[in-house]
């Protein structure tokens, strides 16, 4: 690279990187979470069609487990 393009280009980087680090002017505002209401436990998933098991799954089963619950619909 030329020294035509690299010290305006050094310079440019150098000047968002400067800007990036300062801190902002206002403090920040923590978002207030409103309190949830407690709906009990989850319902039980009744399915009898599963991909990836021999057996059907039940929530009991992965208690303590870390499951990611996703519906598809096909329609």
């Amino acid at each position: 690279m030329n020294s035509k393009i690299q010290t305006p280009l050094f310079i440019l980087i150098l000047m968002l990187l400067v800007s990036a680090c300062t801190p902002a002017n206002e403090p920040i505002q923590e978002a207030v979470m409103p309190d949830l209401p407690d709906l009990g436990p989850a319902p039980e998933i009744t399915n009898d069609v599963w991909i990836n098991t021999d057996e059907p799954l039940t929530l009991a089963s992965q208690r303590g487990k870390v499951v990611l619950v996703e519906f598809w619909t096909f329609g």
